[in-house]
This record gives structure tokens, C-alpha cells and sequence, in this order.
């Protein structure tokens, strides 16, 4: 009984080692004979053969209108949907192809701003920077005006290895500018020279964003406004000799004028050389008005000669009007009833 179990144990060993050198049996043994097994160069890929390839040859396949390219991992939009298949998948197994741009496009960034190109680029073309303008604004410099059109590589000039051409980019406008502020020395008498003048260099103080030529500085800020008949003065004319330190008395200019007045004469009457006090800014000399606090100038008052005919120093009431009254008045007592007028037996 024992020998018959033993030798039953046996023949189901026997049996299971037979199954298992079947089921081992590679599937070609399963073809018939002289055709040997076709593997796909391709790799496991779930498309029949005919969608790229004819049967004509397998040179030079076509893709086939119907083809999708692996929607849900990297689908051909764009530029990718005319590029060579080969430019992608140097390989032909192409699941060993990569889907990062890094892998494809030069880095010109130096991995400064990462590996993911669509972060400021589209895939229709590297130039189309629709993408990147509006990332721009997020930065510390939003783009505006010419910046809009500027070359990128203008303000991020390539380095050499180890420096940073992308982030923590000065955004001063002399850090991209400064050329061009020097070069004011030399545009003559229409600008003036920037540095020389002592002239700040952010630029965003006189000009705007869209182009040099509209540049206006605001000149209250230096402590004297330009108002009336200053507006329209060429900053030359002021300053002559500099941009730094310059006096904002009014002789500082115009003690020319002072000295040329003929009628009257400002220097011989000893007038000060204030021109505000009685010069209105607004709309130039004509029109002066001095504010007499000892002597109201009203009514038939009205030209400085008529009170003033050698002189500007003294004046008195009996000098144009005599004693009317025999009484030997002063001034102070004429005034006391006639308050400047011109009436009232005055």
C-alpha cells in the first residue's frame, strides 16, 4: 500500500514538470515553421501598424491624418505638430522619449527659471511672448511702454556661467540706461548733460516709459515751481551754467532786467530785487503792482510818477497837492481823511 503511494506521488511530480515545460514554451514554437516572431520596434504601442506605414514598405512612413499623438501626455499643438518625428524620438522605442522641454530645447536660461518652457513660452514659437509679458507682470518689473517691445536679451544680456541674467535682475533704470545717460554729454545745447548736471539716474523722474523724448520733469520737487511765464522758458535759459546748486532768487536771473528798466529806473530808485514783489509770474512783467503798506495806491493813484516824478525814496501828500487847508498838515494827518483818494478836497 505504502509502495503504491510513493508511487503515485511520483507520477503527479512527473505530471506538473511536463505542464511547466509547456507553459515555458515561447510562443514561437507555436508558429509555423521558417516565419520568425515580429517584435514591434516600437515598443508596446497601442496603434496598428498601418496608421504611419504601407504596404509598400516601412520606408518613408506617413502619419496618418488620423493619428492622435498621446492625448493625455504630450499632444502635438503648434510647432510640435510639424516637427520630425525624429527630432523628438531619437529612439525608437518611443516610450523612452521624454515630455520635458529641457530635454529638446537648449536651455538659453541656464535653469535660472526652471524646466517647464510653457511657464513663458506657447508652443506656436518661442517668440511668441504673450505668455511670458503677462508672467512680467508679476515681477518686480512690470513691462510697459517700449519695454513691451524690447529684446528680451537686452536687459537680460547673456553671462558667463555662474552669473544670473533672469532673476534678481537689477530693475533700476540705470542698470539698462546708463549709456544713454552719458551719452547726453554730447547732444549739444538740446539736452542737457546728465551727468555733468548732476542729474539722477532714474531716468522715471523726467521720462516715461514710451520713449525718451517726452520727458517732463516736475520741478516742484527741486523747490522751485514753474508757474506763469516760467513754463514756457527753455531750461537753458536758467541754467546756463549747471543744474546743481543753482539760487532760485529772482536776481539770480534776471538782475539784467533789473538793471536795463528805464521807467523807472530800479536800481537808481533803490527798488529791491525781489521782482515777485511786484512782478506777477503770471503773465510777465507787464502788469508789475507794488503793494505800498504805508500808502493805500488807489483811486487817482494810479501811476507811479504822479507821486514819485524824480525819485522813489520819499514822497509826501503836499508835494503833488500842496497846503489846500493853510492848516500845515502832515501826511499822516491828509491821509487820516482822504485815505489815498483822489477826492474829498484833496
Amino acid at each position: 500500500m505504502k509502495a503504491r503511494t510513493r508511487i503515485l506521488r511520483a507520477y503527479l511530480l512527473i505530471l506538473s514538470a511536463i505542464a511547466a515545460l509547456f507553459a515555458a514554451v515561447p510562443a514561437v514554437a507555436q508558429q509555423p515553421a521558417g516565419k520568425p516572431v515580429v517584435q514591434n520596434p516600437h515598443g508596446d504601442l497601442p496603434y496598428e501598424c498601418t496608421e504611419c506605414h504601407s504596404a509598400e514598405g516601412w520606408k518613408p512612413a506617413k502619419v496618418s491624418k488620423d493619428f492622435v499623438h498621446a492625448p493625455k501626455t504630450f499632444p502635438l499643438v503648434g510647432a510640435h505638430a510639424t516637427a520630425k518625428c525624429m527630432g523628438c524620438h531619437t529612439s525608437l522605442d518611443f516610450k523612452h522619449a521624454s515630455t520635458r522641454c529641457a530635454d529638446c530645447h537648449k536651455d538659453i536660461h541656464r535653469g535660472e527659471l526652471g524646466t517647464d518652457c510653457g511657464r513663458c513660452h506657447t508652443p506656436r514659437n518661442f517668440l511668441d511672448r504673450s505668455v511670458m509679458q503677462k508672467l512680467h507682470q508679476t515681477t518686480r518689473f512690470a513691462l510697459t511702454g517700449a519695454h513691451l517691445m524690447a529684446d528680451c536679451q537686452s536687459c537680460h544680456a547673456p553671462l558667463g556661467q555662474g552669473h544670473l541674467s533672469f532673476i534678481n535682475v537689477p530693475t533700476e533704470c540705470g542698470a539698462c540706461h546708463l549709456p544713454a545717460y552719458q551719452a547726453t554729454a554730447s547732444m549739444g545745447g538740446s539736452v542737457p548733460p546728465h551727468a555733468t548736471a548732476g542729474f539722477s539716474t532714474q531716468c522715471e523722474q523726467c521720462h516715461i516709459t514710451v520713449g525718451w523724448q517726452q520727458a517732463q520733469y516736475n520741478h516742484a520737487s527741486s523747490g522751485f515751481a514753474l508757474t506763469g511765464a516760467h513754463i514756457k522758458v527753455a531750461c537753458s535759459a536758467c541754467h546756463a551754467n549747471g543744474y546743481a546748486n543753482l539760487q532760485t532768487t529772482c536776481v539770480s536771473c534776471h538782475l539784467v532786467n533789473y538793471n536795463n528798466t528805464t521807467n523807472p529806473s530800479h536800481a537808481s530808485a533803490g527798488f529791491p530785487t525781489d521782482c515777485a514783489a511786484c512782478h506777477p509770474v503770471n503773465p510777465g512783467w507787464a502788469g508789475a503792482n507794488f503793494n505800498h503798506t504805508s500808502f493805500p495806491s488807489n483811486h487817482g493813484h494810479s501811476t507811479c510818477a504822479q507821486c514819485h516824478p524824480v525819485d522813489f525814496n520819499t514822497f509826501s501828500c503836499r508835494g503833488c497837492h500842496g497846503d489846500k487847508h493853510n492848516k500845515g498838515y502832515t501826511d499822516t494827518q491828509c491821509l487820516s481823511c482822504h485815505q489815498g483818494g483822489g477826492g474829498g478836497g484833496g
